[in-house]
């Protein structure tokens, strides 16, 4: 545990693991034999970071279970569920609440719209999913194992397992006079 990093209140970190310059951990908290909380990571409220995960620099984690072996570069994620093996780049974001705050609901396999009773739920994200840059999801998401997020994309509804979902973009470049 770095000098400058701050551990406060009911936290747990297993033997090999490192939390580095400036992260603060807040329990309630896990972290999980030979994970690493990046440079000025906090990790907070109830997450529990399982064996082998980093945690990267400027990362924010709140109330989340992160699986083993799940990298997550830079962003938000708060109120998740995260899988095993998955992979997020640079700047992901995870929405756990409404803009009105109304409780959340998810979107059950059979279609049926399922009120969860809680205003505070991020993504629930499969094993072996590979998000790109610049991504972001809306509250009550779920991810399907074995799928691929393509960067600056925001997913607003459930993604299949075994899928791709991207933005398409148009690139248009002019001449300046």
């Amino acid at each position: 545990i770095a000098k400058s990093a701050e551990i406060i209140g009911d936290v747990v970190i297993e033997d090999s693991a490192r939390v580095l310059e400036g992260a603060k951990v807040k329990g309630p908290c896990f972290i999980g034999k030979n994970s690493v909380v990046g440079n000025n990571a906090i990790v907070r409220d109830g997450t529990d970071v399982e064996v082998n995960c980093v945690i990267g620099a400027n990362m924010e984690v709140k109330n989340s279970l992160i699986m083993k072996n799940t990298k997550v570069h830079s962003g938000f994620i708060g109120d998740c569920v995260i899988g095993e093996d998955v992979r997020t780049g640079a700047d992901f974001h995870t929405a756990n609440k409404r803009i009105d705050r109304k409780n959340i609901s998810v979107l059950s396999p059979d279609e049926k719209e399922v009120n969860t009773g809680l205003v505070g739920l991020g993504a629930i994200i499969g094993n072996n999913v590979k998000i790109g840059i610049k991504s972001s999801t809306m509250p009550g998401i779920i991810i399907g194992e074995d799928s691929i997020i393509g960067p600056s994309t925001t997913v607003i509804k459930n993604v299949p397992a075994h899928s791709k979902y991207y933005t398409k973009f148009q690139e248009t470049i002019t001449k300046n006079k």
